[in-house]
């Protein structure tokens, strides 16, 4: 893609392979829940967006992004956008990696949420919006990154350091 107005969804699941890589440099890249990319391939983003509308109705069944290899994440946004408002649709994004840019959209409700399955590392910023919920619960949530929250909640269950671990502005 080289502009960011441009988006892109898959036409069909695709999955990669280890040697595989999804490298997002502009534009959005839609993960809409019925065709998507996934498997062991790796991640690349040096700006766009790649932005997930999908839920799963078990916590821990699905990790965003799908692709489990190694990402080299230094620019743009990974945005968990789905709508959660219900104790059957969640959204969590995948631990043990670092990212640029978080933000948590879409609405959560009435037990729904958006999580994190492992630590993970974000770099320049964090963005909570809306009515969504980010519960990391005793995981960490570190790196240079500022918070900025224009609604929704953050809920930190991690007793063991003063939170949140950020270090950026707030």
């Amino acid at each position: 893609l080289d502009t960011d107005l441009l988006e892109l969804s898959a036409s069909a699941t695709t999955s990669f392979n280890a040697s595989g890589t999804l490298e997002i440099r502009r534009g959005t890249v839609l993960d809409n829940g019925s065709d998507f990319f996934d498997g062991v391939g790796n991640l690349t983003m040096t700006g766009g967006l790649y932005k997930f509308n999908d839920f799963v109705p078990t916590a821990g069944t699905t990790f965003y992004p799908r692709l489990s290899g190694n990402y080299n994440v230094t620019g743009g946004t990974i945005e968990l956008a789905a709508i959660t408002n219900t104790s059957a649709k969640f959204q969590i994004l995948r631990g043990s990696k670092t990212y640029h840019n978080l933000k948590i959209s879409g609405a959560s409700s009435n037990g729904g949420y958006k999580g994190v399955s492992n630590a993970i590392v974000v770099n320049n910023s964090l963005n909570i919006t809306g009515t969504s919920i980010f519960d990391t619960d005793s995981k960490s949530v570190t790196g240079n990154a500022g918070v900025a929250m224009d609604g929704g909640r953050w809920r930190i269950s991690k007793l063991t350091n003063a939170q949140p671990e950020l270090s950026g502005s707030y």
